[in-house]
């Protein structure tokens, strides 16, 4: 339906699409990356659709498939990091064992830290390759200078705060006040200027 020759079905299909998504509560870990690798790549070819209504709907979507991607990807990053936690040594009751086992815990210990180091180095990783992805079509949009760009522009700025709060207030700020500096039309910049604060 994302492909439809209706440009009225492929705006609903991709208002619909953006909504079912944030209602998903309960998913398997493996599901961290479906937005990278499958969602962003399916939805993508929407912000070129010669269409304006098609744009339109995938410009007020991109907030909130940000918003659940990200929520998507901390849900599997905290389940990760309690699985790795809650791994330990088995209890022994001998006293022989228990000399063994203070050696064994030092050494899980040392290898729950790196293991949480590197899940957290694959959190930062899987964050900023979510965070590149949406910057480009937010660029994408507000450095657009057609004769439809300002509907475009409106859009993305009606949900602001989830984009806020999704790439946190330098990088939104950053690319919201570029769009001010740019665009007389700019109207609600001071949602931007309180999480710069």
């Amino acid at each position: 339906m994302l492909h439809d020759t209706d440009a009225n079905v492929q705006a609903m299909s991709m208002t619909v699409l953006s909504s079912v998504l944030a209602l998903i509560e309960h998913f398997p870990p493996s599901d961290a990356q479906v937005f990278p690798q499958y969602i962003f790549k399916k939805v993508s070819h929407l912000i070129n659709d010669p269409a304006l209504i098609v744009r339109v709907a995938f410009t007020e979507s991109i907030a909130i498939l940000a918003e659940t991607a990200l929520r998507f990807l901390d849900i599997c990053h905290a389940i990760k990091l309690y699985e790795t936690v809650e791994e330990g040594p088995v209890e022994e009751e001998t006293i022989l064992s228990r000399h063994f086992q203070r050696e064994e815990k030092t050494d899980h210990y040392s290898s729950v830290n790196t293991t949480t180091a590197l899940i957290h180095n694959d959190y930062d990783k899987y964050l900023l390759e979510l965070q590149e992805i949406v910057a480009r079509w937010v660029i994408s949009i507000t450095t657009d200078i057609s004769n439809y760009a300002l509907p475009l522009k409106q859009a993305l700025l009606k949900d602001i705060t989830r984009l806020c709060h999704f790439f946190g207030a330098f990088d939104v700020c950053t690319l919201t006040s570029l769009w001010c500096i740019n665009h007389t039309t700019c109207t609600q910049c001071p949602v931007a200027e309180i999480f710069s604060e």
